[in-house]
């Protein structure tokens, strides 16, 4: 019996294709989970920042909160003078709390003044020789006086004290001691100045200065 003739078939797809290896199902493995770590850092992320963001209290509405920068009040404290220590501006009670301050509670300077302060006396009223009269009382009360001289004028009428380095309690330490208000204490740096701490100014009032002697007694 004669054989039937079948004509060949095509092959469809790659002639050669071969079932995927364990290389391949390794690679697709591979592909997601990195998508997976991906997408759940990203919801991380997305969760965090929900969580993070603050919401208006008592509000019930869950917006962030909005603050009004104009009303925000700054803790700056102003530049005051040392000559009047009580007299601050509008700010005084922000000072106040923030220093533990009653109504009638002064501002008191802590710092500790020098063992031996240097003084510089001046004469600023034109009595004949002022300076030099004053000095010994000065030095009684144990004051180095390294220098005696007449003011640029001679026209003050109070006693002014001069804090010549920053260091506001040594002048404050001199007018105390003599009487003078703190008022009439203020801080002027002088760097033509050698080894002064602190500049007096005798003024008109000098014979309401508490001076001492230099064998002790007070006047």
């Amino acid at each position: 019996m004669p054989r039937r003739f079948f004509p060949p078939q095509r092959t469809v797809g790659r002639p050669f294709a071969r079932s995927a290896g364990p290389t391949s199902r390794f690679l697709v493995w591979a592909v997601v989970v990195i998508c997976a770590a991906l997408l759940a850092v990203a919801a991380w992320f997305m969760s965090a920042e929900e969580h993070s963001s603050p919401t208006a209290v008592g509000s019930g509405l869950g917006e962030p909160l909005r603050v009004d920068s104009s009303k925000i009040q700054s803790p700056y404290v102003p530049r005051m003078s040392y000559g009047n220590r009580t007299a601050l501006d509008s700010n005084r009670p922000l000072v106040d709390t923030m220093y533990g301050l009653g109504a009638d509670d002064s501002l008191a300077v802590d710092a500790t003044p020098a063992a031996v302060i240097r003084l510089q006396v001046l004469n600023g009223c034109g009595v004949k020789g002022l300076a030099k009269l004053v000095a010994p009382g000065l030095r009684a009360k144990g004051f180095d006086v390294r220098e005696v001289s007449n003011a640029g004028s001679f026209g003050y009428p109070h006693s002014l004290v001069y804090d010549r380095l920053g260091m506001i309690e040594n002048a404050l330490a001199v007018a105390e001691s003599l009487g003078i208000e703190p008022a009439q204490v203020s801080t002027e740096i002088a760097r033509n100045l050698v080894d002064i701490d602190v500049t007096l100014i005798v003024g008109a009032d000098f014979r309401n200065l508490r001076m001492q002697a230099p064998d002790g007694t007070r006047r």
